[in-house]
């Protein structure tokens, strides 16, 4: 319809009606443009709000189960420590706790506990991670991954030719699990130290030291990683408006 008042005007050589009706299809153009920008930028906030839920409940969560596993591999490290000052001490009747002496049969299991949050990589796959306004959210996002990135190449190196002393060096420590089964079976594990002989040897004092040298670079480097999504938490927490009490690793 527009289009032959157009036509009419000029053949008529209206250029006033033209000029009005040529006006009048720019600023609807203009306005369609602008609904559609807009309906494309409430679109967008509405996915970036389920984004962030999103991020915060996976980073609760994984916070969560992260704690005890951390808590059980710091809690090696500290029995470790003993362990070594007993070894290396000029008192030669010091002997192992039973703790102490299952936490040096274990000494190799250095698993990974994983950062990875589902939305995030759904974010980073799909190239939608500007969808995030928050540049603050955005960076600590960023960081995570590279620091994701950086833990599971350390822990391959960790790893690399790690010694198993059960194996290695079985005449200084024996290793036996109970299995009890009442409906939800249970592991009743018990190990055995040789202190006295492990002091007479170099080979396994040695390899104690270097084993020791690697599980605390382990410990530490899952303890950077719980920092960091700590820090995901709160920047997460500040963005919902969100309020509780302080998380721990």
């Amino acid at each position: 319809m527009i289009l032959r008042r157009i036509t009419k005007h000029v053949k008529d050589q209206n250029w006033f009606a033209v000029g009005i009706d040529f006006l009048i299809v720019v600023l609807g153009v203009f306005v369609g443009l602008q609904v559609q920008q807009w309906a494309t930028e409430q679109e967008t906030r509405q996915r970036e709000g389920v984004y962030v839920e999103r991020l915060h409940g996976e980073t609760m969560r994984l916070i969560e189960q992260r704690k005890s596993n951390l808590e059980g591999r710091i809690a090696n490290r500290d029995l470790l420590i003993t362990a070594h000052r007993k070894l290396f001490s000029n008192d030669n009747l010091s002997e192992f706790t039973p703790e102490e002496c299952r936490a040096l049969s274990v000494i190799h299991v250095m698993t990974d506990l994983t950062t990875d949050l589902p939305t995030l990589t759904e974010l980073i796959s799909a190239g939608q991670l500007n969808t995030i306004r928050s540049t603050e959210l955005r960076a600590s996002l960023i960081r995570l991954l590279q620091l994701t990135t950086r833990s599971k190449d350390s822990l391959d190196g960790i790893n690399r030719n790690a010694v198993v002393f059960l194996q290695k060096h079985p005449d200084l420590i024996t290793f036996n699990m109970d299995i009890k089964d009442e409906g939800n079976p249970s592991y009743d594990i018990e190990a055995e130290c040789n202190v006295q002989e492990m002091r007479k040897s170099r080979a396994f004092l040695n390899d104690f030291v270097e084993g020791h040298f690697r599980y605390v670079a382990y410990v530490d480097g899952v303890l950077m990683s719980s920092e960091e999504l700590l820090k995901l938490h709160t920047v997460l927490d500040g963005e919902l408006s969100i309020t509780h009490d302080k998380v721990t690793p």
